[in-house]
């Protein structure tokens, strides 16, 4: 049997390279806690990192919050037995008894844990999480700016084969006419190599989405994430405009199963640092058949909380779908002392698991 001998917090504060418009909130730090489990099989020791990094205005629990849902779990799981060889679903009980609220707990946690096994078994996490994950995962770019900004770094992107396949632009922070000519722009200068992915934050009425989408003037996108302020409209107006359009703040607010039923949507794009660890998995599996891809992303993680996306990203579906983990380059530092091989256009899943520490 393996027990748990320890789960430990360690709080970090990283300052951003310049600060990230959320929306109108501007986070200038990102500050979050390490999760580390240690555990024991015999003689043999393994410890397991986490990352819990609530968003602030975006996820529903502070960062105390997830500290305490944590310190509160902590005196049922230390001594806690596992089976020598546990399944996910072993797992999923370990945690899910005294789960709370506090989703970003629960991923830290569930990603140390996790960890912690995939390292005593001798395997990456990715190919412990499954036998057929990828070895690479490919990544969107991410454009964020005035229009003008945006054209200046799309202009001189890397993008095509052997550059980004797709590239994320945030739209609904300027006026909608100058951002969809950006958008018109870029689509001239990338041709058909590039897929765009749009996201709005449900900034716009109905009629200043259908706007924009007017002014886009046919111009080919991937999909718009969350274009309506009033999300409860959204399947209705992709319906009417034809416009392919992804879910985000929407996969925060439903349960798997509800969610696995928004069959309407080209997308989901999936926080799992905001939703859980085992939670992504459980939706994967549940929208494996659905026609939904699952697009994997970050909300500016530790480089150890970005590690555990890119295991997700290449252990869920049967293709690669390019994620939107292209944050770490936003941190003017990390929380281990030499910078981890994080970065587009798409990370090597096997060196960043080699290049990781295995405790504290």
């Amino acid at each position: 049997m393996a027990v748990i001998e320890s789960v430990t917090l360690h709080p970090y504060v990283l300052p951003l390279t310049s600060p990230v418009d959320l929306g109108g909130f501007r986070l200038s730090v990102r500050k979050g806690c390490l999760v580390r489990v240690r555990m024991r099989q015999g003689s043999a020791h393994t410890s397991g990192l986490g990352d819990i990094a609530p968003l602030p205005h975006f996820s529903r629990e502070s960062l105390s919050d997830a500290r305490e849902a944590v310190e509160a779990q902590i005196p049922n799981l230390v001594g806690r037995e596992l089976p020598a060889s546990p399944s996910l679903r072993d797992l999923d009980r370990v945690i899910a008894e005294d789960a709370g609220e506090c989703p970003s707990a629960q991923f830290g946690l569930e990603q140390a844990l996790t960890t912690a096994i995939a390292r005593h078994a001798g395997v990456p996490l990715s190919k412990w999480l499954s036998e057929t994950a990828r070895d690479r995962v490919p990544l969107n770019a991410l454009l964020t700016g005035t229009p003008d900004e945006i054209v200046a770094a799309g202009v001189d992107l890397d993008v095509g084969e052997y550059g980004y396949r797709a590239v994320k632009i945030k739209v609904g922070r300027h006026d909608p006419a100058e951002e969809a000519a950006a958008v018109r722009h870029l689509h001239g200068v990338w041709g058909g190599d590039v897929d765009i992915r749009l996201d709005a934050n449900r900034a716009w009425s109905r009629a200043d989405a259908e706007g924009f989408v007017a002014a886009l003037n046919d111009t080919p996108i991937a999909y718009i994430e969350e274009p309506l302020t009033e999300a409860s409209d959204l399947r209705r107006w992709a319906g009417k405009t034809g416009v392919p359009v992804a879910l985000d703040e929407t996969t925060r607010e439903l349960s798997v199963e509800e969610l696995a039923r928004q069959t309407f949507a080209a997308a989901f794009v999936i926080k799992p640092s905001l939703l859980g660890f085992y939670r992504t998995l459980d939706l994967a599996r549940e929208v494996a058949s659905a026609g939904v891809d699952l697009v994997i992303t970050s909300a500016y993680e530790s480089g150890i909380g970005l590690a555990g996306l890119a295991a997700l990203a290449t252990a869920i579906g049967t293709r690669p779908i390019p994620a939107g983990l292209d944050t770490y380059q936003r941190l003017s530092r990390d929380v281990v002392e030499a910078r981890l091989p994080i970065g587009g256009p798409s990370i090597h899943v096997s060196a960043l698991w080699e290049a990781l520490p295995s405790d504290l």
